[in-house]
């Protein structure tokens, strides 16, 4: 299942992404040049929106599966409700008996000849 393989691919990236996370975060207990801690900063910022989007997904892609992803069932509803529903298309299939097609213009070349 497509859902389910993609979930599993996106728990089994994260790990390593918090860990290079946790090594950047390490970074910045060192003394680093201000160059060197601007590109560290901009590199976690980076990568904590890769994680936060990771996760993100995975709890979409969960919802989807305890939803019973892929099968979506039939809404139950009152007979009322139905008659109702088959009432309105009944009406729209009759309404559609309104309209018919419109001869389309066709494009197309004419040519003349002059002469006898």
């Amino acid at each position: 299942m497509a859902v389910a393989d993609s979930l599993a691919e996106l728990a089994a990236a994260l790990p390593a992404l918090e860990q290079q996370l946790e090594g950047l975060n390490d970074f910045g207990r060192v003394n680093l040049s201000p160059a060197a801690m601007m590109e560290v900063g901009q590199a976690k910022a980076a990568l904590g929106v890769r994680i936060d989007r990771i996760k993100s997904a995975a709890e979409a892609l969960q919802s989807l599966l305890d939803g019973g992803y892929p099968d979506l069932p039939a809404e139950t509803v009152d007979s009322a409700v139905l008659a109702d529903l088959n009432g309105q298309i009944a009406g729209m299939v009759a309404a559609m008996g309104r309209f018919q097609p419109r001869n389309e213009a066709v494009a197309g070349t004419i040519t003349f000849s002059a002469g006898g």
